[in-house]
């Protein structure tokens, strides 16, 4: 895992008070493990983060930063969300997105 300074980073302006009071992340779930960075037992040596609910993929794309792979799980794709997920795709090739309820996926992709 990288730890990425963010403090020139463009979505600061659409963040909330509290994350710009704690100032190490403009994403909620990046500033989560930055602030307990010092906790985590060779948080360098962690390079795959697995996020289950990608949504619109914004946590998708910092984790993307970060890490060297990343594996997201949505169940609810339509075509628009798809075409979104493709597109991040191929910008950030790190990712890997799968279609389906985590409780179904998680299994196979723990065992890889």
């Amino acid at each position: 895992m990288l730890i990425k300074d963010y403090k020139d980073d463009k979505n600061w302006s659409t963040c909330g008070d509290e994350l710009n009071t704690l100032g190490l992340a403009p994403n909620h779930f990046v500033t989560v493990i930055l602030s307990h960075k010092d906790n985590i037992a060779d948080i360098e040596n962690i390079n795959t983060a697995i996020e289950t609910g990608t949504f619109h993929a914004y946590t998708t794309r910092y984790f993307a930063e970060i890490f060297d792979n990343v594996i997201t799980i949505e169940q609810l794709i339509d075509n628009h969300r798809n075409d979104i997920y493709k597109k991040i795709h191929d910008d950030c090739p790190n990712i890997e997105f799968y279609h389906g309820s985590s409780e179904q996926a998680l299994p196979d992709i723990l065992k890889s």
